[in-house]
């Protein structure tokens, strides 16, 4: 399986996960997550942020280490999928009739985008 397929599924699944869970969609479809960020102190929001950047930042660089993803700085790697998921969170800002659509063309571009060529 090549690898840009590899990284297709992955987003597929989690994107379908983030959305269907109805906490995690919960705060972002009700404003939630605004309220939580206000309530919270700003050091614990920014602990967290860096807890899951660091993961993704991790992931990415044992993909980097194994030539399965371009060399780009992991940290720029992780706002790109961070980024891609809070897209997943409007679908009825884009449009219902066209969010699968526009969806799956920002997992063929990131995925074709990210990794090098070549089999896993």
């Amino acid at each position: 399986m090549h690898h840009s397929a590899s990284l297709k599924i992955v987003m597929k699944s989690a994107s379908d996960y983030v959305q269907k869970n109805r906490y995690i969609s919960g705060f972002y479809k009700v404003g939630s997550l605004e309220i939580l960020k206000r309530k919270l102190p700003p050091k614990r929001i920014e602990e967290f942020i860096e807890f899951e950047v660091g993961i993704l930042v991790y992931f990415f660089k044992q993909l980097q280490k194994r030539k399965k993803l371009k060399m780009q700085k992991p940290e720029v790697l992780s706002g790109i999928l961070r980024s891609f998921f809070l897209v997943c969170f409007h679908k009825e800002d884009l449009g219902e009739d066209v969010f699968k659509e526009v969806k799956d063309f920002y997992i063929e571009m990131i995925s074709n985008g990210l990794t090098r060529a070549g089999k896993s």
